[in-house]
Parts: C-alpha cells; sequence; structure tokens
C-alpha cells in the first residue's frame, strides 16, 4: 500500500500534478477489500468446519436413536412379566409345576428364545407356532418327559397324540398323566 500510493504520488509531483488523497483512498479500499474476499485456504477452512459440523450431528443424531432403541427395550423387558411365570399362572392348579416348567423351557428353546421372558400361549397352535407336528411332536413329547424324569410314553399312547394333539394346551393334557407324582422317577 505504501509503495504504490508513493509511487503515485512521486508520479503526480514529477508530472506537475498536485497529489490528491483521493488515490491514497482508493488504494487502501481496494486492499481492505481485497482482505474482506476469500482466499483459498479461508474456503477449505470454512468447508472443514462444515464438513466437522455435520459429521458430528450425524454421530450425535445415530448415538441418540441408539440410545432410544435401547430404552425402548429395557422398558418393554420390565413393563412385561417373566414369559414362564405368565405361562405358570395360565395353568396353575390344573398341571404340576415340573410339567408347565419343562413345556415352557422346551417351546421357547424350540423358537429360539434364550431368555424367559418368551411368551407361550395355551392356545397356540404346536404346527403354525413351533413347527411341531407328526414325528417333531412325538419328539417333543419324549425330550419334555425325558428331562423332567417322567415316564416316557409307549408307542401306542404315541399314536393317539397326532389326533389330539393342536395346541399347548393339549400338549399339557396329553403329557400331565406321565407327570403324576406316583409316576415320575426321583
Amino acid at each position: 500500500m505504501a509503495i504504490s500510493s508513493v509511487t503515485k504520488k512521486s508520479a503526480d509531483v514529477a508530472s506537475g500534478i498536485a497529489p490528491t488523497r483521493r488515490i491514497v483512498y482508493d488504494i487502501g479500499v481496494a486492499i481492505s477489500l481485497a482482505g474482506d474476499l476469500p482466499t483459498r485456504s479461508s474456503h477449505r477452512r470454512h468447508r472443514n468446519v462444515v464438513r466437522v459440523t455435520v459429521i458430528v450431528a450425524v454421530v450425535m443424531l445415530v448415538i441418540g436413536l441408539i440410545a432410544l432403541i435401547r430404552a425402548q427395550r429395557i422398558n418393554q423387558a420390565s413393563i412385561e412379566r417373566d414369559g414362564l411365570s405368565r405361562f405358570r399362572d395360565a395353568f396353575r392348579g390344573r398341571y404340576p409345576e415340573l410339567l408347565l416348567s419343562r413345556v415352557y423351557a422346551y417351546l421357547a428353546e424350540r423358537h429360539g428364545a434364550v431368555g424367559p421372558h418368551y411368551i407361550v400361549n395355551p392356545g397356540d397352535d404346536l404346527e403354525r407356532e413351533y413347527g411341531l407336528v407328526d414325528l417333531d411332536l412325538e419328539d417333543a413329547v419324549l425330550v419334555i418327559a425325558d428331562r423332567a424324569g417322567a415316564r416316557l410314553p409307549r408307542a401306542n399312547e404315541l399314536d393317539v397324540l397326532k389326533e389330539q394333539v393342536r395346541s399347548v394346551d393339549d400338549l399339557l393334557r396329553y403329557l400331565e398323566p406321565f407327570f403324576r407324582p406316583e409316576v415320575v422317577k426321583g
């Protein structure tokens, strides 16, 4: 700035023209305006700030969504009663506790459930909900009775199984004679 204005003043004095403040003022405005104009480095800084802001906003949004989903799952687990307790309550007094716990455990395991929060309803269709038909149903009866130490059904008793058992309640009704205290092993 000083070089330009001095050079201009010197040239004006040498030519006989009186130096003016206007030229110095114009150069100063041009320089101050040039300082306000964005440069490449300020563009880069601005873009980096915008990128960082967007990234931080997206990360915060993802963290918020994860926290919301976890909170909903925890809330559902705390509101929902224990599945095994609900199952026992539905049949309390009609069937032995050992039978109820073994049937519940088998059906929950069959469905792939890991905790005691799996819901097994009395009216659940064994074929549709658990894929238990024919030989699978016979296997289920044998596994449940064996795990509980109950008497295993004979072949002729298993033949009746296919016609009589369609729901969870039917399965319990079928297994109940094998779980009577005088029949259950030690």
